[in-house]
């Protein structure tokens, strides 16, 4: 079974969006990565359609409607009802994994092929295609373009000035022919001249046919050390909570002393982007980096978001004065 799935979303506003994207980490606790594409691309797998928005379902795609009260979509497999809501949106999500595995497999099989509008060009030797991000930032950096290729599974190709690396998302592996030099000045650089393609099976497989893999972990600290931003490449919500599935080893150059701060606070309870940013006082943009190191090393579990719980009324304690005069009275009755 598919455990990446792509979802656009047609006649959904950006509340909307935002709640599906919510819900779309939740799943990431099972194992299931579902990529919320940007609004008008609807090459997805899964189709968040409203119903009273006309769309023409495109090959194999699985149709979801939202509100049934303004028509019906014809294919549709399940229908979401106004408001949407966080916990109603990962139950479908849930479902159409629990039921409708066949379709989901099918249209992963029978990739979509998209409008001409929405339909990124292809490269040169039509094996690679300029990495789309949607609303999340486009990577400009080799720590950028590993964040994309482990959040998306994807086989990517990152090149700067003649120099190259491969990255293995789903695997967590790099291939280079580059010495730790070499890497750790392309790992400083980036922008304008950055160019990442997203490959093939069959193009990874002979572009790394000479290389020898390494870790994804051995490079990804001195890449978000050296240049990181905080630009936010995976469109993670600022609410989603996440905790550590276990301890990082942090290394003994190109770590921050704020990483280890923040690790702690994730360690036991749950904590958004926004709420490690506000207790622990840590600029916003070294917690979102922090944040995908964690995401590309795979220490990363989505938790459900809990209520608080209710503060309630500590009974006044009785003095020993007013503990007296009960029990004489309690004998008095008696009497």
């Amino acid at each position: 079974m598919t455990d990446v799935v792509s979802i656009s979303t047609v006649g959904v506003d950006e509340k909307e969006r935002t709640v599906l994207t919510v819900a779309a980490n939740l799943m990431a606790a099972y194992g299931i990565k579902v990529h919320t594409l940007a609004q008008g691309d609807t090459s997805g797998q899964v189709v968040l359609v409203d119903a009273g928005t006309p769309y023409e379902r495109l090959g194999s795609q699985v149709l979801v409607q939202v509100d049934g009260s303004r028509g019906r979509v014809p294919g549709a497999l399940m229908c979401l009802e106004r408001p949407l809501r966080v916990q109603g949106m990962r139950e479908m999500l849930q479902e159409l994994f629990d039921k409708y595995t066949n379709h989901l497999e099918a249209a992963a099989r029978a990739p979509v092929v998209a409008p001409a509008a929405n339909k990124p060009p292809p490269a040169a030797n039509g094996t690679a295609a300029p990495v789309s991000n949607g609303d999340r930032a486009v990577p400009d950096s080799l720590f950028g373009a590993m964040v994309v290729a482990v959040d998306d599974a994807a086989l990517l190709q990152y090149s700067d000035a003649g120099r190259s690396v491969c990255i293995d998302g789903r695997q967590r592996l790099i291939y280079t022919d580059l010495d730790d030099a070499a890497l750790a000045a392309l790992c400083s650089e980036g922008g304008s001249g950055v160019k990442i393609a997203k490959l093939d099976a069959t193009a990874f497989t002979s572009t790394v046919a000479l290389l020898k893999p390494r870790p994804i972990a051995a490079l990804v600290w001195s890449a978000a050390y050296l240049r990181a931003p905080g630009k936010d490449y995976s469109g993670t919500s600022l609410h989603s909570r996440f905790k550590l599935t276990s301890w990082p080893r942090f290394p003994a150059r190109h770590s921050r002393p704020e990483f280890m701060r923040l690790g702690a606070m994730v360690t036991r309870n749950g904590m958004s982007l926004q709420e490690l940013h506000e207790t622990s006082g840590v600029e916003l943009g070294l917690v979102i980096d922090f944040f995908h190191i964690l995401l590309i090393l795979g220490l990363v579990e989505f938790t459900l978001i809990q209520d608080k719980p209710v503060a309630q009324e500590k009974e006044k304690p009785t003095s020993k004065r007013q503990g007296l005069f009960a029990m004489i009275a309690k004998r008095l009755s008696r009497g």
